[in-house]
């Protein structure tokens, strides 16, 4: 279950990245009009909302942790683009705003389906807690998790940028991203595994 609240907490980390980073990159390096940064910080959260319609009832229907995967591993991708990364290319707007949107898409994909997976976790445990206040609990767990994605974004997108640049902080970011998916893949096979082995 801790694994699925670090889930949250890094995919709301991603977003808030984008706080103290985005606009000056968009700025000084892209030669964007600082009243136009307002509207491309509008590309994830639009993708996160379209995104979010689609993936609760798919959630429900094929289970919640292949899409957190999935939502984890797009946006470490999306990550290595939205600078983009030394090695891909050189920065341009469009390629910016469209890995800027892609981060929003597995940002959805992420913290939608968490709370369902999260409770299916705690009704497992047997802990003896009734529906009740187990989803009292799974939804305190999340909404912390949340709390600490969204501080601890813009701080560690802040001083990561400060040290590095913009294309590096966004690489580092992605790859824990990628780490986590894939943390959370091996974890899922594990589990599996085990049950298989129980049954």
């Amino acid at each position: 279950m801790l694994c699925i609240a670090l889930c949250n907490v890094l995919a709301l980390a991603a977003l808030g990245f984008f706080t103290p980073t985005l606009s000056p990159f968009l700025v000084h390096k892209l030669n964007v009009r600082v009243a136009r940064t307002g509207l491309i910080f509008l590309a994830g959260p639009v993708m996160y909302i379209i995104a979010a319609l689609v993936v609760g009832p798919l959630s429900d229907k094929f289970g919640p942790r292949p899409f957190i995967i999935f939502g984890l591993l797009v946006c470490g991708s999306g990550y290595f683009f939205v600078g983009p990364a030394d090695f891909i290319t050189t920065p341009r707007l469009w390629l910016t705003i469209a890995s800027f949107a892609l981060i929003g898409f597995g940002a959805a994909f992420t913290f939608v389906p968490a709370y369902a997976d999260m409770l299916n976790i705690a009704k497992s445990l047997d802990t003896g807690y009734n529906l009740e206040s187990l989803t009292t609990v799974v939804s305190g767990i999340i909404s912390s998790a949340l709390s600490c994605g969204d501080l601890s974004g813009p701080f560690v997108g802040g001083v990561l940028t400060d040290y590095l640049d913009f294309q590096t902080s966004a690489v580092i970011f992605g790859e824990v991203l990628l780490a986590q998916g894939l943390l959370v893949l091996l974890l899922t096979l594990v589990e599996r595994h085990f049950r298989l082995k129980d049954v």
